[in-house]
């Protein structure tokens, strides 16, 4: 049984109405009503990259006020009930596909885990914070060392990431700066000491799969990334769109071969069938097929008011 909110929390859903913004995720389940059979389906991608690593790209389709927005609020709900991690991404003139590099920093700085305790995002830093407090050398030196042993342990995880979360881990008990390790981790060109490459869009698929692994040895389900107004794309001049069709093709086919990682994006039905360009592009033959098949599989995959 639902509970009713707070009146703090009925406040808060309120302004955010009269503001013309959906509530947030944590609040966005008391205004709810309907689309069961989406919750339902949504649900079962949740409980199958939970229990059985699956991963997958599901599109929201729908024109402006038909609440995508909602629905994918409604959606991260779900995930944080199931211990995802999640993080929502608007496209704008400053966050664009075509710069992974931006793509990542707003993954990091609004990464929200099931263990926060407001639904202000504290990024990739909060995370790593209650990780390392988590661990207690002072009444027991043999934990510090264990965790190090524990990451060296994790399969597939990029060798620079390792290095700089094993750095952060002992920075923290050092009582060292771990500022470096957060600056190379949302994207910027420093390195730290015993990390070689930055983070870019070379690097996109090892360090989205290496953010998966190691949310998933912290405990965590894995990851649910919703990509929101991928329509303004069809604004950009052509070497931009070009670039970020690339980008969404590539973000397509990587999503294989991350584990218990869920990518949700929502644009305008009109952005499909408006811009010529974005048609023949995404539709073009690519290596894999992938987005080829996910076009195919729009009008009964996505969202459509």
């Amino acid at each position: 049984m639902v509970q009713s909110p707070t009146q703090q929390e009925a406040l808060r859903i309120l302004q955010l109405l009269k503001s013309g913004t959906p509530p947030h995720a944590r609040l966005i389940h008391h205004i709810h009503v309907g689309r069961e059979k989406w919750l339902e389906g949504m649900a079962w991608y949740l409980n199958k990259a939970s229990e059985a690593n699956l991963s997958a790209v599901r599109f929201l389709i729908g024109d402006y006020g038909d609440g995508k927005t909602h629905f994918a609020r409604m959606t991260t709900y779900m995930a944080l009930e199931r211990r995802f991690v999640t993080c929502e991404v608007a496209l704008s003139r400053e966050v664009r596909l075509d710069r992974f590099d931006t793509i990542w920093r707003e993954m990091m700085s609004k990464l929200l885990s099931p263990d926060a305790d407001s639904d202000v995002p504290k990024g990739i830093e909060g995370i790593l914070n209650r990780w390392c407090s988590q661990i207690n050398p002072e009444k027991n030196p043999a934990q510090l060392t264990e965790a190090l042993k524990k990451l060296d342990s994790i399969p597939n995880l990029d060798p620079d990431f390792r290095k700089a979360m094993q750095g952060y881990l002992q920075s923290w008990w050092q009582e060292g700066d771990t500022t470096v390790y957060l600056q190379w981790l949302k994207g910027d060109s420093i390195k730290p000491q015993g990390v070689r490459v930055r983070i870019d869009r070379s690097s996109a698929r090892a360090m989205i799969r290496s953010l998966v692994l190691f949310l998933k040895h912290l405990g965590y389900s894995g990851l649910v990334l919703f990509l929101d107004e991928l329509e303004l794309i069809c604004y950009q001049n052509y070497p931009i769109r070009d670039s970020a069709y690339e980008a969404l093709r590539q973000f397509i086919d990587d999503a294989e071969s991350v584990p218990s990682f869920l990518l949700i994006c929502s644009l305008t039905t009109s952005s499909l069938h408006g811009q010529p360009t974005r048609h023949s592009q995404l539709s073009c033959p690519c290596p894999k097929g992938a987005v080829r098949r996910e076009l195919e599989r729009l009008p009964s995959a996505g969202y459509s008011a």
